[in-house]
């Protein structure tokens, strides 16, 4: 139902773009249906798949702009809420930028994307030492 954490939107550009950052920000009503951390996807077609971040909103109440590392020419951008406050999620706005940091002229804060933590399975070895008898 995307609503809550399993909120996610896509947007589609007209074309392959080069694009620098992302600018992001969260509704809110009071302190619920606000967008707290949110993973950011890439890809030339619908559901993309490239992991480019993971940003943290410190608040709900301006625009926070995401530098990228690195600039990715691409069509589809996925942002997929990773915690939120609540139920009825949504976004006030969702950009994305050629030349970043725009904060500059949109009075935003730029902020940089994270790399999400990898799950990792430990694997336990056990070795044996055979002495002879």
């Amino acid at each position: 139902d995307n609503d809550g954490d399993a909120m996610w939107i896509e947007i589609s550009l007209a074309a392959p773009t080069v694009v620098t950052g992302i600018g992001v920000n969260s509704r809110s009503m009071s302190t619920s249906s606000e967008l707290e951390i949110f993973d950011i996807f890439a890809g030339n077609s619908s559901s993309p798949t490239t992991l480019l971040g993971r940003g943290h909103l410190p608040s709900a109440l301006t625009l926070f702009d995401f530098v990228l590392d690195h600039p990715v020419t691409t069509q589809y951008f996925r942002l997929s809420a990773v915690q939120t406050t609540g139920f009825h999620t949504g976004l006030k706005e969702f950009a994305v930028f050629q030349d970043c940091p725009p904060a500059q002229s949109n009075g935003g804060t730029v902020l940089a994307l994270e790399q999400p933590p990898t799950t990792t399975t430990a694997v336990t070895t056990t070795e044996t030492t055979h002495q002879p008898h």
